[in-house]
């Protein structure tokens, strides 16, 4: 299987393993691990995407992790230019730039599915809702954006928790 991680997923993982808290993200991470390879583009965007979520102070880390990764070929890097039509569509739906082109990424990979905590991979339009809501919305899996990615383009978009829950074979 592959699979895509989000840049604040991947910042909640490094944020955990800094702290010296392996908790959820590093269970989703083990599980990743498990059942396929972490797939990311030849052009390093996701990758740098990453790095720049993580900030300096887990950054050293965060470089230690992803040359170990890329070394056990367990990060895969694979030739991609997006789907311009995924990132149209998504956009359409509300998803902004940057998102819909990470999108588009995985979708020419052949990403199985997403982790990412990010409200605007599930539904852009409830970026000002309290975080009560966003939970409920990202536990749901109600969004315009995750029902597009499943039923369209085959890609399953998770939260930590859901993944967690997900029978995977």
């Amino acid at each position: 299987m592959k699979f895509g991680i989000d840049a604040n997923f991947f910042k909640y993982f490094i944020d955990e393993h800094v702290a010296d808290e392996l908790g959820s993200f590093a269970k989703c991470f083990t599980k990743v691990e498990d059942h396929g390879k972490i797939v990311t583009d030849d052009d390093d965007y996701i990758l740098h995407e990453w790095k720049e979520c993580t900030g300096t102070h887990a950054n050293e880390f965060a470089e230690e992790w992803i040359a170990e990764k890329l070394a056990q070929n367990i990060i895969v890097r694979t030739k991609s230019s997006g789907c311009p039509q995924t990132k149209r569509e998504a956009t359409n739906l509300g998803m902004p730039k940057k998102d819909a082109k990470i999108l588009s990424i995985y979708k020419d990979i052949g990403t199985d599915y997403i982790l990412s905590e990010d409200i605007d991979f599930f539904c852009p339009q409830a970026k000002k809702l309290k975080n009560a809501q966003k939970q409920k919305i990202k536990a749901d899996r109600t969004g315009p954006i995750c029902k597009y990615a499943e039923k369209k383009i085959g890609i399953i978009i998770c939260d930590c928790n859901y993944f967690l829950e997900l029978e995977l074979h």
